[in-house]
């Protein structure tokens, strides 16, 4: 297709409208054919078209062009490196508002990062496993039940992949849990950190005041109590593990205290949304009912209803049990259930009072599940009360926990209670670290302050879903947290304004040339590199293996295709066995997309290189990148089924900066592929942190195995000539065992897992290293020998000696720029391993990593294979 501007004329070639068919097939589910046909068989000539100038020369005034439609989405694109904003792109037409700077927005699943770099400061490794699967999460009276927004095969799931694959339920669980690790020193710790500790003589009762009105939470025993359940379902899992009974472990681990549980039930009863199903419903009757205070009662209606069918099944028997109404109702609160293979067994399931099911104000049918098993006949009866075939305490109470488990675990909780209110200080505060609410809110304020440190100053709120992406926030922020993400730091150019700042202003000039003003730059060491290196590797594998796949093949140095090579060029070549060289670059980032895909985002990090044939250093040079897509008006982006993620609708944009980026700095003149210590090379190599040991992992479960990592080899890309073609970015990888660099210490004489306590350093306050926890340190290690940094050691065991409790961190002067010595800097390579890993993404110093990990077992699954089943025969 040819156009005319007036002068300046253009061709469209056909491979630019088989990339304009290929957009429009991906919403539509038809072949780009259809699309072809429809666009030559409606254009005629003398229609005005919208184009994309792509290649023009001034000589001739010819060029060529691309087919476009003027989109009404609308975006954003920000860049920084080292807080100087290097590009900005306020949206498609360059006038008017910069949304990349004062749209905000909700940043969806970009704000996961956020969680897991707070988790690591607060002893979480990328390995820790989290629960993720449905489950009811309760926080100061409200009741949230997440969704992911994908399935997943997997119950449990490193923090590795809840990043890599964006697992929404997996955030919050560890949302929840962050501070899990923590034990009550560095509690303490957290709570000064906060401003949350008593003041210098301060009266006790002004105390509680000043934090439940900061925090919102009141001390009060229930909610003690409710902590004290976790940790009495912690205690009795290695006797249920043990005794094969890791089901009933699993469906105690979503046990919940139950305040207000019957108003939730109701409300879930009367609920009538048009996307909420029957069997929605039901899986939420099922979550609220799963909760402690229902099991007391369902207990204590138990004893009594056994005592009278005991007494009514010894004098008459079984008939004439079943022939009183009144016994026969006791009866029908009786079920028998599946065993699993074994005898059946009994359960207990009356509807307590208020349980009653009451119809919503749209009168429509609903679907409840009917309790589970089968009703009791006249052999059953008298086999259980008349022959004693089964005792009480073998009864599962709600057809899943037996009395005698429930006996324990309502006896430690009582013990455990005691313990706790036993100890009491002038402040209680041993009493807030066992507080189930308010060890949550304090997680969540850290989590708010902590993205304030890093430059959001956007209005947070601290609630669960914070790691979804629920509050608005710019874009310019997110691309100042992602930059914290890339080394640790933080920057200042002004007096005035937040903790991390970025800079448009080089300097500003007279007439003459003088330099009226310049801004000067520091930078401040928020947290230990360690954290940041941790963070790399999951933004790494969510390139590799996750949800921003489609990028990993698209950033790439290419030695020798020739410039404008056509796409058919390209294809002959190949098949004529010319294949091109081609370097892949390393990319980091994360992908976003809210609930009702409203928005897309993408943020991430490109590293560039500053010396010819060495290792890129991702922690002292990246461009940091953010780029989201969406309505002004906040409308949905879908079309049928078709719905614009992340990966569809920021992830590209963000990849043809990341490519232009490539081109303009010339990344081709610091790498020789074929001479070079790196030929052969797939992608270009990285250094590897310091404190990292590069270790074969299953990404899913955080096992680390044995041997090394699989390569994850790919094929390059490239959508700019071939066309978009649709993308699964929830598409399982060919391989979940890979390499990964893991953060570890030496802890009598092997590797462990590195778990560092740092709350982040204040610019106007004192930052002391992390301490360190030597994997699980016991009385029993006290003595044993260890080349790890001698640092007090982080133990979260209850019995582990503490120290002095910390005061309130006081203010101090502004620190000075970290010194030379705290910089990352790159380090020596050794390029022998490199015949062995051509295709590894990463270069490790030759004696950081032993060529043989130890390795790990999951002691859950090797317990569970030797302990065989218990025999649960009843009758």
């Amino acid at each position: 297709i040819y156009v005319d501007y007036g002068i300046p004329k253009a061709v469209i070639p056909a491979e630019a409208l088989i990339r304009t068919a290929k957009i429009l097939s991906i919403p539509t589910y038809k072949p780009f054919e259809t699309h072809l046909q429809d666009i030559l068989t409606k254009l005629k000539v003398g229609d005005v078209v919208f184009t994309e100038i792509m290649e023009y020369n001034e000589e001739t005034h010819e060029g060529i062009a691309e087919l476009k439609r003027k989109p009404t989405v609308n975006g954003g694109l920000i860049s920084l490196d080292e807080g100087e904003v290097r590009s900005v792109v306020s949206g498609f037409d360059s006038e008017g508002f910069n949304r990349a700077v004062f749209a905000t927005r909700q940043p969806g699943s970009v704000f996961k990062s956020v969680v897991f770099f707070g988790a690591l400061q607060m002893g979480w490794t990328i390995l820790d496993k989290l629960a993720n699967e449905r489950r009811l999460f309760t926080f100061q009276g409200k009741f949230y039940f997440p969704r992911g927004d994908h399935a997943s095969p997997y119950d449990d799931v490193s923090m590795l992949w809840a990043g890599t694959k964006s697992e929404n339920l997996a955030t919050v669980y560890l949302t929840q849990r962050l501070l899990d690790k923590l034990n009550f020193e560095e509690f303490k710790e957290l709570m000064g950190n906060l401003e949350l500790l008593p003041l210098d003589g301060e009266n006790p009762r002004d105390f509680h005041f000043r934090v439940a009105k900061d925090t919102g939470v009141q001390l009060d025993n229930q909610g003690i109590k409710e902590a004290m359940l976790e940790k009495a379902v912690e205690d009795l899992k290695p006797d249920l593990i043990f005794a094969g009974r890791s089901a009933l472990y699993k469906d105690l681990t979503n046990l919940w205290w139950g305040r207000g549980y019957v108003t939730e039930l109701q409300r879930v009863y009367r609920m009538a949304d048009d996307d909420f199903t029957d069997r929605e419903r039901n899986l939420r009757i099922g979550l609220v009912k799963k909760n402690w205070e229902r099991l007391t009662g369902l207990s204590s209606e138990l004893k009594n209803d056994w005592a009278r069918l005991t007494t009514k099944v010894s004098e008459g028997g079984a008939d004439a049990a079943l022939s009183d109404p009144s016994i026969l109702s006791l009866i029908g609160r009786f079920r028998v259930t599946n065993a699993g293979g074994h005898k059946p067994s009994l359960a207990y399931v009356k509807e307590l009072t208020g349980e009653e099911f009451r119809r919503g104000p749209k009168d429509t049918s609903t679907v409840i599940d009917a309790p589970v098993g089968r009703p009791l006949n006249s052999i059953d009866v008298q086999a259980i009360w008349g022959n004693g075939g089964v005792v009480m305490n073998e009864v599962n109470l709600d057809g899943y926990l037996p009395v005698r488990y429930y006996d324990r675990i309502a006896a430690n909780i009582d013990e455990q209670f005691a313990n706790v209110m036993g100890q009491k200080d002038q402040y209680a505060l041993y009493q807030y670290y066992n507080h189930h609410d308010f060890k949550i809110i304090l997680g969540l304020k850290y989590l708010t302050q902590l993205a304030r440190a890093m430059g959001v100053t956007s209005k947070l709120e601290p609630v669960l879903s914070f790691g979804l992406g629920t509050n608005d926030v710019s874009a310019a922020e997110v691309s100042k947290i992602y930059q914290t993400f890339a080394n640790g730091k933080t920057y200042r150019f002004y007096k005035e304004g937040p903790d991390n700042q970025m800079n448009f202003i080089r300097r500003i000039e007279d007439r003459e040339g003088k330099v009226l003003y310049e801004p000067e730059k520091k930078e401040f060491q928020l947290v230990d590199s360690c954290y940041a290196a941790q963070m790399h590797e999951i933004l790494r594998k969510v390139v590799t293996h996750g949800t921003g796949r489609r990028l990993r093949g698209e950033l790439y140095m290419d030695y020798d295709s020739p410039e404008g090579q056509t796409a058919e060029e390209a294809a002959a070549a190949l098949k004529a066995g010319i294949k091109p060289t081609r370097v892949g670059i390393p990319a980091y980032g994360k992908t976003g997309t809210t609930n009702d895909y409203t928005t897309a985002y993408f943020a991430g990090f490109v590293p560039y290189p500053t010396k010819k044939d060495e290792p890129l250093d991702t922690m002292a040079h990246q461009y940091v990148i953010a780029s989201y897509v969406g309505f002004d008006l906040n409308k949905s982006m879908r079309r049928g089924g078709f719905r614009i993620s992340g990966a569809m609708g920021a992830l590209p944009i963000w990849t043809d900066y990341a490519k232009a980026l490539v081109k303009e700095l010339k990344f081709k003149d610091f790498f020789d592929p074929k001479t070079g210590q790196y030929a052969g090379a797939q992608v270009w190599p990285t250094v590897v942190a310091p404190c990292s040991t590069p270790l074969a992992v299953d990404l899913t479960g955080g096992l680390v195995l044995q041997g090394g990592g699989d390569n994850d080899g790919f094929e390059f890309t490239n959508f700019d000539k071939e066309g978009e073609t649709f993308h699964d970015e929830f598409a399982r990888s060919a391989s979940v065992r890979a390499t990964v660099n893991v953060a570890t210490v030496l802890s009598g004489g092997a590797r462990t897992p590195r778990r560092a306590f740092q709350p982040f350093g204040r610019v106007n306050g004192d930052k002391n290293g992390p301490k360190l926890i030597e994997g699980k340190t016991g009385e029993s290690q006290a003595g044993s020998e260890t080349t790890a940094p001698t640092l007090p050691v982080m133990d979260g065991d209850q019995g582990a000696a503490k120290a002095p409790a910390p005061q309130a961190i006081a203010p101090a002067p502004t620190p000075a720029p970290p010194s030379p010595q705290a910089a990352v800097t790159p380090l020596p390579v050794n390029s022998a391993p490199l015949a062995a890993a051509a295709n590894q993404d990463v270069i490790s110093q030759g004696s950081a990593a032993p060529t043989q990990p130890e390795k790990k077992l999951d002691p859950a699954r090797k317990t569970e294979e030797d302990a065989g089943l218990q025999n649960d025969e009843l009758w």
